[in-house]
């Protein structure tokens, strides 16, 4: 989790890999979660789920909702 919020505060793009079920979820959740605790970004962070999500205007009516449920926040993580 360290190796990730590092990259996420030096990185415009952090891409989580690895395996199904070996824990990218939690990592990603962790980091925001520290991240939002902190206040390292001054408008907050958004989560926002793809695993559903197949088509590309599918994927921006997902962001859409996203801005619309929050402000114009600058960390977004998308967990698909």
């Amino acid at each position: 989790m360290h190796r990730t919020i590092n990259a996420i505060l030096s990185k415009r793009l952090v891409t989580l890999v690895g395996s199904e079920g070996i824990g990218k979820t939690a990592v990603a959740n962790g980091a925001c979660l520290y991240i939002s605790d902190r206040r390292l970004f001054e408008d907050g962070v958004v989560h926002v789920r793809l695993r559903s999500i197949i088509t590309y205007p599918d994927f921006l009516d997902a962001l859409t909702q996203a801005f619309l449920q929050g402000e114009d926040n600058i960390l977004f993580v998308f967990l698909v």
